[in-house]
């Protein structure tokens, strides 16, 4: 933020010719900075001016090596434990396609059932809760919302990416688990046979697939041909070989 100040008998005083080069560039103050280097000339013959600069906060209080202790500590089952895995995978191939950061989806791919397993009627609520106490405020917001049933709004990319990740990775690893070659050579094609036969993943809500394809604004085949490979690239870790 910049001032105009009245100045104090201590203050430097600095002509308008170099106001620009005071200032450095438009990076550091915006607009401000182009309004007083335009206003100079017309306004006064000297300016005072000081510079206020807050450092930046930390992006994130929380480190992905916490995340996973948080995670561990609350969920031992390994069938969850690969599942927060794989949508973790998921949601950092969503960051990286969109620009976006990719340990904060990381995160949120990661600890988005982190309470399930021992908090099950409270779910998402705890691990909500002690991300935001903690300040994680955006992921905590995500996760809250991963179910489009608990009405909470989808205000931000990785509100949308972490329904898109969620319940389709589920359910393509488990479509992989039963083929001979597992995720090797699967197509969408197959995947979606699978999706269409109810009795297959059954516990798998259809229509949160579909929905969290309409929210990043990309098809289902084009969201399945999106997850295959982000799986099969961690094919020996996850099983899937």
């Amino acid at each position: 933020m910049i001032r105009r100040q009245k100045p104090p008998a201590d203050v430097v005083c600095f002509p308008p010719t170099s106001l620009p080069r005071i200032l450095g560039s438009e990076d550091i103050a915006g607009e401000k900075s182009t309004w007083l280097a335009r206003q100079a000339p017309a306004t006064a013959r000297r300016f005072y001016i000081s510079f206020i600069f807050t450092p930046k906060p930390t992006r994130y209080m929380l480190t992905y090596e916490k995340a996973d202790e948080i995670l561990r500590e609350m969920t031992k089952t390994t069938s969850l434990l690969r599942h927060a895995r794989t949508v973790e995978l998921v949601m950092r191939a969503f960051a990286r396609h969109f620009g976006e950061d990719e340990e904060k989806f990381a995160i949120t791919g990661l600890l988005h059932d982190a309470d399930y397993e021992k908090h099950p009627d409270q779910h998402p609520n705890v691990i909500v809760k002690q991300l935001n106490e903690m300040g994680e405020t955006e992921i905590a917001h995500a996760i809250a919302g991963h179910y489009t049933h608990w009405g909470v709004p989808r205000e931000t990319i990785l509100d949308k990416c972490i329904i898109a990740a969620d319940e389709l990775t589920g359910f393509i690893y488990a479509a992989a688990l039963i083929r001979p070659t597992k995720i090797v050579g699967m197509t969408a094609k197959s995947v979606l046979k699978k999706f269409k036969t109810k009795t297959f993943a059954a516990s798998v809500d259809r229509e949160e697939v579909r929905k969290g394809a309409a929210l990043i604004g990309w098809e289902l085949r084009e969201l399945i041909d999106f997850i295959i490979p982000v799986l099969e690239g961690h094919k020996e870790e996850l099983e899937l070989v």
